[in-house]
């Protein structure tokens, strides 16, 4: 028998779980490829509250300094930092209007 004593889950649990799972960047609807790193990212954040931590910040903490697959927002964070490095979005020249006024209708 495991010396480690498994606790069940109340609703309440799991919609916090679900809850940081959403903030760490995993939908509802998965992609086939990112099926594992979900259920990777579940397995790990249900251990973490078994063990004894139960704040959603702490949670979604643990699971972005976790060794191993970064969540969606993190990797979104990445090709963002990325994409402004590499030039990001050219830049648009500004013009300074001045507005005067509303024009009378003939």
């Amino acid at each position: 028998m495991s010396s480690v004593q498994r606790h069940p889950l109340a609703p309440s649990d799991l919609a916090m779980l679900d809850g940081v799972l959403r903030r760490a960047g995993f939908h509802q609807h998965v992609d086939l490829d990112d099926q594992e790193s979900l259920r990777l990212a579940a397995t790990f954040l249900v251990r973490r509250f078994q063990a004894g931590i139960t704040r959603a910040d702490t949670l979604l903490a643990e699971l972005q300094g976790r060794n191993g697959p970064r969540t969606p927002r993190q990797l979104e964070t990445a090709n963002l930092e990325r994409w402004e490095n590499e030039g990001g979005a050219p830049r648009r020249s500004s013009e300074i209007t001045c507005y005067t006024g509303a024009r009378r209708l003939p």
